[in-house]
């Protein structure tokens, strides 16, 4: 069952499995909540479809019966539908008739996985009326295997919970202006944020193959490998190693990309033991990640007033400017003295220093793949 619980594809293996082993039509996972008074089905197996779910959330699912006699019941008790004091009001029920029968799912056997004040998790089977109601033996059977199925739901949700931080953390480092590359002690990447995969899939001086970072030379390839694993050995020894910085000359005569190192330290989730380096790509020319559409809404410049402030940031000078945008100097200097009225700023390089720190209001794109070699 563990093995069916852990599949990438959620709670649909081991639903699938139980809803064979005990010849049900269908099993659902599903959740009241118990302030709000609605529920919520998570995952359900069998022919019963997303609309369907969806009518059994919205509506149905307040005139069930079960709700009021399943109140107050805790986690592990095993329920059917015989187990209805008015049995025969449930079969003339708008729920039975009108939901249950149409989907040749009469019968049930439900048992509570999680119970709080404020929700219950459940588990419930269904079949037909030709398949026969659930028996005691099934029950009995339902009840020696709900202590796993409530560890496992325990598993999937602290899964959930670290895979939502892991998330959250991904997407805070994407906001970075400079790359970032997650590595383990042997060099293997583990994550890259935006910035560095655009500047690893440009191979610009750093490239990737077989999921490590590959400098031009084999010198500096060496001295890479060398500072990830001392790095990664700081964190046991608890001495910070030095000079943890290393420049990657390019083809051109731009400056070099430069790479810093830092050591993450261990966790214990999920076994994790070994230490993380975290190293970070500085490209000295690199625009800074703010769209104008970003400088406009922080400091209320026009277009062309945003798009001076990042190429001036990005250390081109106002000639360049002027020349990359097909405007006369005179023009760019008048944007200029606009753009420092606006900003409340006297010298250029305050300027360059205030739009560098200004923080980014991203715009969302999906992730590219980054091709990590075989």
């Amino acid at each position: 069952m563990y093995e069916y619980a852990l599949a990438e594809d959620g709670w649909e293996p081991l639903l699938g499995h139980l809803s064979s082993e005990f010849a049900s039509g269908y099993a659902v996972i599903m959740s009241h909540d118990h302030r709000a008074d609605r529920t919520r089905v998570h995952c359900a197996t069998g022919h019963v479809t997303a609309a369907e779910c969806k009518a059994y959330d919205d509506h149905y699912s307040r005139t069930s019966p079960i709700l009021s006699h399943r109140r107050g019941d805790a986690a592990g008790t095993i329920f059917s539908d015989r187990d209805y004091p008015d049995y025969d009001g449930y079969v003339r029920s708008e729920i039975y008739n009108d939901f249950f029968t149409p989907l040749d799912a009469e019968h049930m056997l439900d048992v509570h996985l999680q119970v709080s004040d404020e929700e219950s998790t459940s588990l419930v089977l269904r079949r037909g009326r030709a398949a026969g109601a659930y028996g005691r033996a099934e029950a009995r059977r339902l009840s020696l295997i709900t202590p796993h199925l409530q560890a496992i739901l325990r598993l999937r949700t602290r899964i959930g919970a670290l895979k939502a931080e892991r998330d959250a953390l991904h997407a805070a480092l994407d906001q970075l202006s400079v790359g970032a590359v997650v590595t383990d002690p042997k060099g293997d990447i583990a994550f890259a944020n935006d910035t560095a995969r655009e500047m690893l899939t440009a191979a610009d001086a750093v490239t990737v193959d077989r999921r490590q970072l590959v400098p031009a030379s084999r010198r500096h390839a060496r001295e890479l490998h060398r500072l990830v694993g001392e790095a990664a050995e700081s964190v046991e020894t608890g001495r910070p190693p030095e000079n943890q910085i290393l420049a990657l000359p390019r083809s051109d005569d731009r400056p070099p990309l430069t790479l810093s190192f830092a050591a993450l330290p261990q966790s214990d989730a999920l076994g994790m033991e070994t230490a993380r380096v975290l190293v970070l790509l500085h490209d000295p020319e690199a625009s800074p990640r703010r769209t104008e559409d970003s400088l406009i809404r922080l400091y209320g410049l026009t277009p062309a007033e945003a798009r001076l402030s990042a190429e001036l940031a990005a250390g081109r000078t106002l000639a360049a400017v002027a020349e990359r945008n097909g405007v006369s100097i005179v023009t760019v200097r008048s944007q200029l003295q606009s753009t420092m009225a606006k900003t409340g700023i006297n010298r250029q390089a305050d300027l360059i220093r205030l739009v560098l720190g200004s923080a980014r209001i991203p715009a969302p794109r999906e992730r590219a793949p980054l091709a990590l070699g075989v």
